[in-house]
């Protein structure tokens, strides 16, 4: 380690220049030609332009300098420093010195810019804190203020400065020499080591400005990153004998990066799911349609048919229970992602567990009868929740079915609630206890993992494993918890904890809407054909769909309504022409079709004149909110998803197409 310059020997000339280089105020970086690529707010105040408008000027149009300058294209020029006198927008004239200094990468060349002020009293002031006696107190109060260190490298006498910052930023007490470069290696970061040596011998050897970042250990064993920035000195005769530079702490932007790398990973990983579940329920949808579709027309068929055969009743009763099974889960996965990932809007408001409960049993009363299973409420059922009333009817069901389904024969179903203060907050416990087989402690570990059945997959009762994490996500969504006791053999309790509402002058409906969210197969038989609408003025109806099977099951459908007429088109061109010829009175568009999308197909038809008031209908296997809400605002009359559910789409029909005089 060389060694340090005497304690009476006064801070070089160079490091004054560098310090006041370093704590100039306005910033700006040139290109090659001289043009301002970047600028600080600093330098536009002084200039009294907008900030964007400095960009593409050279300083001394932007600072609309008395005396015009240049960028030095001489060889060996790598800094420039003169005074200058310059003009604001507004105000009186103004004096500074200016510092172009080249850089090794990136734009050509850094412009620094240090305000004088503008009477004689000032520039006197500046002249005498160029002096060596006061130079140092500048530099100090200058580097003090950016909490950064200051240091230099005499690389003719072998002497290194440190200044008591350079200290500081390393968790030490100030030292009369600098740290020994070992001693200052063994507190860099193993990781960092390699790099700080290459950039140390590349400083002694080149003449370019030289920077890089570093971990630094601190007594307590952290670390903090360091930044480190320095130029070189040369003689009269161009030779290289000192570097000057400085260190800063940048851990703080170091953390805000990495963190905003983690929220852009996030982001990008939850995008990527969600794309991917959406193609998933697409495609699992469009096969699913056939299924279900044909299943249904051929129940409707036998059913009509005194010669249908039981056996192949039972088939496709089995055929469409699992389509319909697959269907559960695939909305089920859905909305899982939607509540996780923050897409499923929650309205919390309060709502009185007594209506909840009293209007949610009858939706499990066949379930209960086909298991054998009774119901009864312990007490009066009080207390008012805040929570959003769809989705605690839906939390309230699971629980239900779950205490039902895995019950034994002549079992019970308990529901209670009881008032609870968690965490200094009151709230409501409503509890569902069953009488049925219970779960050990290893199940109880697993019990809201999504699709894990604990043990039960090969068990005849059907289930996807994912409604408890559905459960488990809406409660949190709605600042809520849930809990379960169990025992093997004894049964099961799931209480499930909300905060007391404050405000019940405005209860929930018992009742609430259907809720939002991808659109579900709901429980429908298929209409019997003789229950069609009475024969009457033929409506036209055209269909844009590329899929040929889905094409024959709308067929199939629409045929069983004798006042409809059917026309189909396989892609958008196609389809957009044909309804200016025939003009329907209802398209249904498929959402992705071999040329363009349904959106496209939509702005075509309301462009052209003949369409431009017909209702169109989305039908599409893409059932996601956001698919069905973007569709309804691009102009969608409505938003029918695949698998169709026949007595959706028929008493649709009905209600655009019934016979007036009926």
């Amino acid at each position: 380690m060389p060694d340090p310059l005497p304690d009476d020997e006064p801070p070089p000339q160079a490091l004054q220049q560098a310090l006041l280089a370093f704590s100039c105020e306005g910033l700006a970086l040139l290109d090659a030609r001289g043009r301002i690529t970047w600028a600080n707010s600093r330098l536009a105040a002084l200039s009294g332009r907008p900030l964007i408008a400095l960009i593409g000027l050279a300083p001394d149009e932007a600072l609309a300098a008395q005396t015009a300058f240049h960028l030095p294209n001489e060889p060996g020029w790598s800094e420039l420093e003169l005074p200058i006198r310059w003009q604001p927008v507004e105000g009186v004239p103004r004096r500074g010195n200016i510092r172009l200094q080249r850089l090794a990468q990136g734009p050509s060349w850094l412009f620094a810019l240090q305000d004088l002020g503008i009477g004689p009293a000032l520039i006197e002031a500046h002249d005498t804190a160029l002096s060596p006696g006061t130079a140092n107190e500048r530099a100090a109060l200058a580097t003090q203020g950016a909490g950064m260190g200051t240091w230099e490298m005499d690389l003719v006498k072998g002497t290194v400065v440190w200044d008591e910052q350079m200290f500081v930023l390393r968790g030490l007490p100030a030292a009369q020499q600098p740290l020994a470069n070992d001693v200052a290696l063994e507190l860099v970061h193993p990781e960092d080591r390699v790099a700080i040596n290459q950039a140390f011998n590349a400083m002694q050897a080149g003449g370019q400005s030289a920077g890089y970042e570093f971990r630094v250990r601190q007594p307590d064993g952290n670390y903090r990153w360091l930044a480190s920035r320095s130029i070189p000195v040369h003689d009269e005769t161009g030779r290289l004998i000192k570097r000057i530079g400085i260190n800063w702490d940048i851990s703080d932007a170091k953390l805000a990066a990495v963190a905003s790398q983690e929220r852009a990973l996030a982001l990008h990983e939850s995008q990527a799911k969600s794309e991917f579940l959406a193609r998933m329920s697409h495609e699992l949808r469009t096969p699913l349609n056939a299924v279900l579709g044909f299943t249904q027309l051929l129940q409707a068929q036998l059913k009509s048919n005194p010669g249908t055969v039981a056996n192949q009743q039972r088939k496709l009763a089995h055929i469409r229970s699992a389509g319909e099974h697959l269907l559960a889960l695939i909305n089920e996965v859905l909305d899982l992602s939607s509540i996780e990932s923050g897409g499923a809007q929650l309205a919390l408001r309060p709502v009185a567990l007594q209506p909840l409960v009293r209007d949610t049993l009858p939706l499990v009363e066949g379930l209960g009868r086909t298991h054998e299973i009774g119901m009864r409420i312990v007490g009066t059922l009080p207390g008012s929740v805040r929570a959003d009333p769809i989705r605690l009817r839906q939390v309230l069901l699971n629980l239900l079915s779950n205490a039902i389904k895995y019950n034994r024969a002549g079992g019970q179903v308990w529901l209670e609630s009881r008032a609870e203060v968690r965490d200094g907050q009151p709230g409501w416990c409503l509890a569902v206890r069953d009488s049925g087989r219970g779960l050990d402690a290893a199940q109880l570990s697993h019990l809201f993992e999504p699709f894990n059945r604990l043990g039960r997959e090969r068990g005849p009762i059907e289930g996807s494993g994912i409604g408890l994490a559905i459960v488990k996500a809406l409660l949190q969504r709605m600042q809520g918890q849930i809990h379960v006791r169990s025992e093997p053999g004894r049964g099961s309790t799931f209480e499930l904890w909300l905060r007391q509402a404050d405000d019940v002058s405005h209860l929930a409906p018992s009742k609430p809407p259907a809720p939002e969210g991808p659109v579900k197969q709901r429980e429908s038989s298929m209409p019997d054909p003789s229950s069609s609408q009475p024969a009457a003025a033929s409506h036209r109806l055209l269909y844009i769909e590329d899929n040929p099977v889905n094409v024959l099951v709308v067929q199939e459908l629409v045929a069983t309504r004798p006042n409809l007429t059917l026309d189909c088109a396989v892609d958008g061109g196609s389809g957009v022409a044909l309804a200016a010829r025939l003009r329907p009175e209802l398209i249904l568009v498929d959402m992705q079709l071999p040329d363009f999308d349904g959106y496209e197909v939509l702005r075509r038809l309301r462009a052209q004149t003949e369409t431009a008031q017909t209702p169109c209908i989305a039908l599409s296997a893409n059932a996601m909110p956001e698919d069905i809400a973007r569709a309804l605002q691009a102009g969608f009359s409505d938003y029918w998803t695949k698998p169709i559910d026949f007595k959706v789409f028929l008493g649709g029909l009905d209600a655009l197409f019934a016979d007036p005089a009926g």
